[in-house]
Formats: C-alpha cells, structure tokens, sequence
C-alpha cells in the first residue's frame, strides 16, 4: 500500500510530523509519494532538514510544472501505480496509530470492491466522500483523470471523486471509525466551515459533467 500526499511551500514543514503519525501505525506503507510543484519550490529546492528526511525515508516525490493544489495529492499516484492500493492523506493532521488498519480492513470487508472514506456526508440521496483520507485503486475512477477545469477550480476533489467512483460503479463506504472532527489539526491554516460553496458548486457542476 502507498501512502500518497501533497504539500506546499507555506505547510512544507508538517511533512516529518504528519507521516511520522503514518509510520507509528500499527500498519506501514510499502511506499510514500509526495507530490510537489516547482511553482511552491523553484529548481526543486526544498528546506535542507525536509530533504533529509526524504532521503532517511526513502519519499519519492513526484515533481509538477503547474500547482493544481489538492488535485495532484492522489491522481498523480494513481496513474504511476494503477495496481497499487492508494491511501490519501492530507499535510495538516496527525493520524491515530490505528487508521491503516481500519482502512485496511473495510476494504477486505468489501472484497476490494468499493473505494473507503475516513469520513462522509450524505446529501441528494447520495453518500459523499468527505474526509481527510481514503483508500482507493486507479480501477474507481478509471476514465476519469483528466478533470474539467471548471470543477478543478472550484477545488472540492472529494466530490469529484464521489461521481468518478459512481459512474463507475462503485460507492465510498464508510471506515469503521470516523475521521476528520476528531483529528487533531497541526499547523492548519485552512477554515474547513468556509467549503460549503465550493461543495455545493462541485456538485452542481459534477451531476452535469457525469449526468447523474
């Protein structure tokens, strides 16, 4: 399983604390992607203790001319890896020593037919994904990587994913335990109350781009 994330220049220092919670599970990734632009880091250059603990833990990173913000966290990683079980963190949490194994679990509970959420809301008689970390395969949202920029820009990769994954048949099922509220933010400058507009918006916006 590979753990994939991004950052930027502003949260480049969360990266040891946030996969330190990652490596201290009772479950460890095989692999962690990073996934960075030279728009946040010119010439590649990153903080010098950062690049040391990249190169302690053997982090790949995969480098980006544009900065597509959270929409190079996970789709980059599942196009080089499409056969590989993908979990998608966020930079600005620290994860409970459990959570891999929980996601783990409700995939084979599924029989790794169903992508998992560590958290949902449930609107227009559908269950979105919503949350700071799923577990998902390149088979969810097969057809589906290049996103219309209209939806890009409004920025709620969640719900894009949610109609990726239904239009290919398949539904997020809920973790056996809920993340997101009962995480413990680190260093966050995020308001995650203001998102109601872009969700909102995404979802307009992907029931026309799906037709559902």
């Amino acid at each position: 399983m590979i753990v994939t994330l991004t950052t930027w220049d502003k949260r480049i220092q969360n990266i040891p604390t946030v996969l330190n919670s990652i490596y201290d599970n009772t479950i460890t990734p095989t692999k962690t992607v990073l996934n960075l632009s030279t728009v946040n880091f010119s010439n590649k250059i990153l903080p010098t203790n950062i690049e040391d603990y990249i190169r302690e833990n053997n982090i790949e990173i995969i480098w980006h001319t544009e900065d597509n913000k959270v929409w190079k966290k996970l789709l980059p990683t599942l196009q080089k890896y499409p056969n590989e079980l993908v979990l998608s963190i966020d930079d600005d949490f620290i994860y409970p020593n459990y959570m891999i194994e929980d996601f783990l679990e409700t995939y084979d509970k599924y029989n790794g037919n169903h992508p998992i959420s560590g958290n949902d809301i449930y609107m227009d008689k559908i269950k979105y994904h919503c949350g700071c970390a799923s577990l998902t395969n390149s088979k969810f949202y097969k057809g589906f990587y290049n996103v219309p920029k209209n939806i890009m820009e409004m920025g709620a990769d969640d719900v894009y994913y949610t109609f990726a994954a239904l239009k290919n048949g398949y539904t997020y099922k809920q973790s056996q335990n809920k993340y997101f509220y009962n995480l413990k933010p680190y260093n966050s400058i995020y308001k995650y109350s203001h998102c109601d507009n872009s969700i909102n918006n995404t979802i307009k916006a992907c029931k026309e781009y799906f037709e559902i």
